[in-house]
């Protein structure tokens, strides 16, 4: 029996060190993948709301920006609006918008 203690005794002092370094690299391994799980659980979730919190803003800005056209289509819807509206009151005269209409001398 103590032969069988010796032997094993010598065998394992002859592995110490593969077994130290496996053990080390198992050690280092756990906790590479213990970090990488703690940032996935933290990092995913953060990421996730952080992005859709810039989107949210991003519509908002979008949004309040006012959208202006350019000054010939105004002159003309306000052209087509006011005869659509207020023609008939000002029958016969020819409106100061248009711009067909003839310049009088005082206009020169």
């Amino acid at each position: 029996m103590s032969q069988e203690k010796v032997d094993r005794h010598k065998k394992e002092k002859k592995n110490r060190e593969r077994d130290k370094k496996i053990k080390k690299l198992k050690q280092a391994l756990a906790a590479f993948i213990c970090a990488i799980l703690i940032g996935a659980i933290i990092g995913i979730p953060l990421g996730k709301k952080l992005y859709n919190d810039k989107k949210k803003k991003d519509a908002e800005k979008e949004a309040k920006v006012v959208k202006y056209i350019p000054a010939v289509e105004f002159k003309n819807w306000f052209n087509d609006y006011y005869v659509e509206k207020y023609y008939d009151l000002y029958a016969g005269m020819t409106l100061a918008t248009n711009p067909d209409a003839p310049v009088s001398d005082s206009e020169k």
